[in-house]
């Protein structure tokens, strides 16, 4: 009694619904302990003590109702099992005539087996009702889980959609981007033949044109020794000679 408290469920009924459907209003915790602390009441068969006090009933930890109770503990004294004595207490309390090892007989036997056999009860209950909550508890985070789940798998596969639309484009522009690198070398390579092509002509002409002017130089010099030779031969004729003749080569390069 002093480690275990009395947990009490506060239940409320619908009279309308089928069958009367129950709802927990909150709990309320007893301690029954606190009885052994009141003062003692002597009696003709033993003493009691008992004690009124307020309870808070709470929802989820909060305060919602107070209920009242009555903690009442009788001490008749000693069992004593042994046939040799000759009257039992409870017996003396109710007047009956019973044998003193039948104590399952007394009504405080009765009351205590009925309080057992209530609490049992009200435990069992307890139990199935807290089992109850923490099946529909789980229910509940399944269905969110389950429900969250199919979100994240939905964003997912649009993420996916997205960056597979993403990454086509990318492969096209790259692939642009390729064939404009190819056009480029191409011309490039064109461009570079071409050049060669303008060069090597270029030096061809120029080879042409040195081999031109050398020629026209020996052909230049041929002529003037030619006319130097006829001038030699002039200046040697008799001077009576009235007319004198000059040449005059002219040279075109």
């Amino acid at each position: 009694m002093l480690e275990e408290p009395l947990n009490v469920e506060i239940l409320s009924r619908s009279a309308e619904a089928a069958g009367g459907l129950e709802s927990s209003l909150g709990f309320a915790i007893i301690p029954l302990g606190e009885v052994f602390s009141r003062p003692i009441i002597n009696m003709t068969s033993g003493y009691r003590r008992s004690k009124d006090s307020m309870a808070v009933v709470k929802l989820n930890d909060k305060a919602i109702a107070q209920i009242s109770y009555s903690l009442v503990l009788d001490d008749f004294g000693v069992y004593n099992s042994s046939p040799t004595v000759e009257a039992n207490k409870y017996d003396e309390v109710n007047s009956i005539d019973k044998s003193p090892t039948d104590i399952r007989q007394t009504s405080e036997y009765r009351t205590a087996l009925e309080l057992e056999l209530w609490k049992a009860k009200e435990e069992e209950r307890f139990k199935n009702t807290l089992r109850h909550r923490e099946q529909k508890m789980l229910m509940v985070f399944a269905q969110e889980w389950k429900k969250r789940e199919e979100e994240r798998e939905s964003l997912c596969k649009t993420k996916m959609h997205e960056y597979q639309v993403l990454e086509d484009k990318l492969r096209s522009v790259l692939e642009d981007l390729m064939d404009r690198e190819r056009q480029l070398n191409g011309k490039e390579t064109n461009l570079i033949a071409m050049q060669r092509e303008l060069e090597r002509k270029i030096e061809l002409r120029e080879l042409d044109l040195m081999d031109s002017v050398q020629r026209k130089i020996r052909e230049s010099e041929q002529a003037l020794s030619a006319e130097q030779q006829r001038n030699s031969q002039l200046n040697n004729e008799p001077r009576d000679c009235n007319v004198v003749v000059w040449g005059f080569v002219f040279f075109k390069l």
